[in-house]
């Protein structure tokens, strides 16, 4: 699909896709499918956070959800600082001012 990203994760190809509407989640891993869909419309470190989350569940698929979501967190943070940003069409209208 269009805009998708091509991504390696422990050596096999990912695909991560940012999606308009995904209900109440940010993210979805689809660990057969390989591939994470994020959803659009939320603040860039949100969206940032949510990447990393699903990332770590990619790479380490049996780690429980409260150490995937301290660490994304912990990495998110440390990368907003550093200032990575989500390519620009992927965050919500109000950061883009």
């Amino acid at each position: 699909m269009k805009g998708d990203r091509i991504v390696r994760i422990r050596n096999q190809r990912w695909r991560i896709r940012f999606v308009p509407n995904l209900g109440d989640c940010e993210g979805v891993c689809d660990k057969p499918a390989r591939t994470i869909r994020i959803a659009l419309g939320y603040p860039a470190e949100q969206t940032l956070d949510s990447v990393v989350h699903e990332i770590l569940h990619a790479a380490l698929w049996d780690l429980d959800e409260e150490a995937v979501s301290e660490t994304a967190n912990s990495i998110s943070q440390a990368l907003w600082k550093l200032g990575y940003r989500p390519p620009r069409g992927r965050q919500s209208h109000q950061d883009r001012s």
